[in-house]
């Protein structure tokens, strides 16, 4: 035991402090003088080493109260809140960050239940916890809530660990408020980027590198037709149906060398059908290599640009079938005025020769090839529905059973013809002789097509079109139609072909045999009566036309029969006749004196008016040119009809125009005749104009 500088020692203290130095010492003799002096040389050492040694002791007690200080500091100031509780859990100290942390003064916090400073939600859990720790007597950690002095509130994590006593614990809090606060925000940026994913009108999937589904929003399980369970887990494999290999092994090779690809591909629904979309992968480096994966559906677009496609080469077909339309119209007129000179000179001389005469043969080749040159053109203008129409109602059922003895013989006898029509058939509005025409280029173009022996199908029935056939079928209309359908076995045609079919002159005939304006002339019919035509056709499995005409909604009249050939009538009337063309001015007044008529013939409107004010007699019909100069021939009767309001008026042009039809559909009461005309065409047309009734 050290004794402090300066104190007496005595000599019992001094028999201690050498025990502790020595051991026992045995009972000395005072009288042996020797012994005495070796005892009292070892003690003076023993008191010299022992104040040496006390020095030290006060040296290394002032060191030992400096850092006690100093760590007493550190402990009351540190950034950690120690507590210490007893087994009730009741503070019995507390550093000052402690106190600090709650917001009161130490002398506050100590003395109380520790669970007074937790938020009462949490001082259920925080009881077990404590509990736990005294029974345990391991370090225990938790995360409570504590509440403040001013009744803010602090996220903490304790750790706490029991003496071994059981009789207290030492607790040490870090305010993770702030790490708390960011996790929350975190975990909420987390769900609302999630909810916008699962949200999102887009398709998304997070896949790891062997391409399974680990994520999928609502959307693309909308656009698929899968459940989320059918999904995940999967492989993306089981949706891609393009073949391409773009979302195969090779293609998530590439995304992962270039972090992120962009392409479209197309998937493959539940029920089976096939959508396009697009696709734009990012690649991911956490967790072992992730892929972000973004899809929209882009079958409308696609679709939207296939129809922009076909519209497109509508729209340049049309442009090109328009340009053909104004070159025939353009030179229509000036050739059928030619044609008509022809026709009308051979037509005389026929009449003026008699059956053996040596030149009858050649006339009648010149006038047959007259009238194949003005049929040919007929073809042009109703092509470019530029050909004068006079329609009617009609029913399809009635008008192709007239029309059936006259087909067979076209077909031939090694060809069947088949008649397949609706037992009850809507009207519709068209001219007869439009449908008399469609129907035997039609046929004649499927005769063509067989080879040996085969079959020809007419068919007829109600169709109504919606607006997904319409979609379908650019350039019509949604509505009801009277469907008119020829199809054969023969040899059918490739795609190239196909393509090309209504384009006026081209033909797969050989030379000589065809004109290449058949097809043409039957979709310029279709169009020019607010219809629609459709071909389907493969080589080896024949064709197929169909044409769709417009329900006729009006009253329906009793139907006209069809008129049969019959011989040149001859009429008596006195008639005007106005035609700027010379040549055929001349022949025109010749025929009608052939067919005994009194004729008033005018160059030009002008003439026409003065021949009409000399007149003194009755003019009975006004047959005029509807193109010339001064005025047209509309206007031209109007005129004369303050000097004649009952005489019948007959209208002839080379080509249609607006001043006497709308569109190429004659105005009701309006009598027309075609140039180039023969001589029996012109006398029933003058009968029929003469002795029908007066036009409004």
């Amino acid at each position: 035991m050290a004794t402090r500088k300066g104190s007496h020692i005595d000599g019992d203290e001094l028999r201690r402090i050498a025990e502790v130095r020595f051991g026992t010492i045995p009972e000395i003799n005072p009288g042996t003088g020797s012994e005495t002096s070796r005892v009292s040389h070892e003690l003076e050492v023993h008191k010299i080493e022992l104040a040496m040694q006390n020095k030290e002791l006060h040296k290394a007690r002032d060191e030992m109260e400096v850092m006690l200080e100093k760590y007493t500091d550190l402990f009351e100031f540190a950034p950690v809140s120690y507590f210490t509780l007893d087994s009730g859990g009741v503070v019995r100290g507390v550093n000052q960050t402690g106190a600090s942390l709650l917001g009161m003064e130490r002398s506050l916090v100590t003395g109380r239940s520790f669970e007074k400073f937790i938020a009462a939600a949490a001082r259920p859990a925080f009881a077990d916890f404590l509990k736990s720790v005294f029974e345990s007597l391991a370090k225990e950690t938790c995360e409570v809530v504590l509440q403040k002095r001013d009744n803010s509130h602090l996220f903490v994590q304790i750790e706490a660990i029991a003496a071994a006593s059981g009789e207290e614990c030492r607790v040490a809090l870090v305010d993770v408020s702030e790490r708390r606060c960011a996790e929350d925000a975190l975990k909420a940026s987390e769900e609302r980027h999630r909810s916008i994913l699962h949200m999102a009108m887009d398709g998304y999937w997070l896949l790891d590198k062997q391409e399974r589904i680990l994520e999928v929003n609502e959307s693309y399980c909308k656009m698929s037709g899968y459940t989320k369970q059918e999904l995940l887990g999967r492989s993306i494999s089981l949706l891609d149906a393009s073949g391409s290999g773009d979302e195969g092994s090779g293609g998530v090779q590439r995304i992962l060398a270039q972090g992120e690809a962009r392409f479209e591909t197309r998937h493959r629904r539940k029920d089976g059908t096939i959508f396009d979309v697009e696709v734009s992968v990012q690649y991911l480096p956490v967790e072992g290599g992730r892929l972000v994966v973004f899809l929209r559906d882009i079958s409308k677009r696609t679709r939207a640009d296939k129809e922009k496609t076909v519209l497109e080469a509508q729209l340049l077909q049309a442009q090109k079938m328009e340009s053909v339309g104004r070159l025939a119209g353009g030179v229509a007129h000036d050739f059928n005025n030619m044609l008509s000179v022809i026709i009308g000179n051979t037509n005389l001389a026929l009449m003026d020769l008699e059956a053996a005469h040596p030149v009858r043969s050649n006339i009648e080749e010149i006038r047959k090839a007259a009238e194949r040159s003005a049929e040919l053109t007929r073809q042009l203008l109703t092509f470019a529905r530029k050909q004068a129409i006079a329609p009617r109602v009609l029913d399809l059922n009635q008008t192709v059973t007239g029309m059936l003895t006259m087909l067979k013989q076209a077909v031939g006898e090694n060809i069947v013809l088949s008649w397949l029509p609706q037992e009850v058939l809507w009207p519709v509005m068209v001219d007869p002789n439009q449908i008399d025409q469609t129907l035997v280029n039609l046929c004649v173009n499927a005769r063509d097509s067989i080879t040996e022996v085969g079959k020809i199908t007419i068919e007829t029935d109600n169709s109504v079109i919606d607006a997904d056939a319409c979609a379908r079928n650019p350039g019509c209309l949604p509505g009801e139609y009277v469907r008119i359908a020829v199809s054969d076995n023969g040899c059918g045609m490739d795609k190239e072909t196909l393509a090309q079919i209504f384009e006026p002159f081209f033909t797969t005939k050989g030379v000589g045999k065809g004109t290449g304006l058949g097809l043409s002339t039957v979709y310029g019919i279709t169009k020019q009566n607010n219809g629609f035509i459709s071909v389907s056709s493969e080589q080896g499995s024949g064709t197929a036309v169909t044409i769709n005409l417009p329900r006729y909604r009006g009253k329906v009249a009793q139907a006209v029969p069809k008129e049969t050939a019959q011989a040149v009538i001859l009429g008596q009337e006195t008639i005007l006749l106005v035609e700027d063309e010379l040549a055929i001015l001349n022949i025109t007044t010749v025929i009608l004196r052939r067919l005994g008529y009194t004729v008033l013939a005018a160059q030009s409107p002008g003439e026409a008016i003065r021949l009409a004010g000399e007149n003194s007699g009755e003019i009975y019909l006004l047959m005029t040119d509807v193109v010339m100069p001064e005025m047209s021939g509309r206007e031209l009767a109007k005129r004369l009809l303050t000097l004649y309001p009952h005489f019948k008026c007959l209208f002839m042009s080379g080509y249609t125009t607006e001043v006497i039809a709308h569109h190429g559909v004659l105005d009701d009461g309006i009598h027309f005749i075609q140039k180039p005309f023969t001589i029996a065409v012109l006398a029933a047309k003058l009968r029929e104009t003469l002795d029908g009734a007066k036009p409004p």
